[in-house]
């Protein structure tokens, strides 16, 4: 052994390996042929339970398959019912100066058109139905940069708007799935989730999630999608069709709460 090298010892180790597995084999072999057969079948049985749980039966993995697309049919059913009735609220809003395209708006009553607005505008045209008219920007939260437009429903033509319901229910939770409706020229639609929540105070300052009370608000709701700038504005519903609020910030993928544009309606109202 002193006179081997290390390329040689390394040969003598797998030979002997190899030796002594050829050994193994060929004693367990005979045992089981010397062996009762009850021992035989239960060995042979262990195999095949151990088998079964490792490799699920056919049946198993049919069934799994049937449920996952059954769930997936739901909700792209969901998602097609809630894009169809919520997609004659939105329209297209250009700024009146530019006819550039700002982003989308959203019809809140018969003649009223909120909108992201962070540049104060006097008047906006909005598309609805694939007919535009000029609008004069009647009301203006420089808190917020929400703005609605007002339709004069005086003027007879084929501009009609279609207005949202507004939802009754709990406040989103993180996780939460949900559906972007809109985007720009181009109607686009996006599947996301809800990440994490801005809660307000009453007197408008910040505070974290943990902190809410009674006497705070949901303000905002940062999810994982993106999109661009012309967005703002467009829809953001859940599977059932429930509209939980509006494109608002690009950078921070936001969405202002629909109680915000709830809030702020009631307010103009009042005034």
């Amino acid at each position: 052994m002193d006179d081997l090298n290390q390329r040689q010892l390394i040969l003598l180790v797998l030979l002997t390996s190899f030796v002594v597995a050829i050994a193994t084999s060929i004693v367990t072999f005979s045992l089981l042929n010397e062996a009762p057969a009850t021992v035989t079948q239960t060995v042979n049985r262990v195999v095949e339970r151990t088998v079964e749980h490792v490799i699920p039966s056919e049946k198993e993995v049919r069934e799994v398959t049937e449920v996952i697309e059954r769930v997936i049919d739901n909700n792209d059913e969901m998602i097609v019912e809630a894009e169809e009735s919520l997609r004659p609220s939105s329209v297209l809003v250009y700024n009146t100066n530019t006819e550039e395209l700002k982003g989308r708006g959203v019809a809140i009553s018969d003649s009223l058109i909120a909108f992201v607005d962070a540049d104060g505008l006097n008047s906006v045209i909005v598309e609805s139905n694939g007919v535009r008219r000029e609008l004069p920007v009647e009301f203006h939260s420089s808190l917020n940069s929400i703005s609605f437009a007002q339709l004069d429903a005086s003027e007879e033509d084929e501009f009609t708007l279609n207005p949202l319901s507004w939802p009754s229910g709990k406040t989103p939770n993180r996780g939460t799935s949900v559906i972007h409706m809109g985007g720009g020229e181009e109607y686009r639609t996006y599947i996301g989730r809800i990440i994490s929540l801005e809660y307000r105070e009453d007197e408008a300052d910040e505070s974290t999630e943990e902190e809410n009370d009674s006497n705070s608000y949901l303000y905002k709701m940062i999810t994982d999608m993106n999109f661009p700038d012309t967005d703002k504005g467009s829809i953001l519903s859940n599977f059932e069709g429930t509209v939980m609020g509006i494109a608002f910030d690009s950078t921070e993928r936001s969405y202002l709460s629909i109680s915000v544009l709830r809030d702020l309606f009631e307010e103009y109202r009042e005034d």
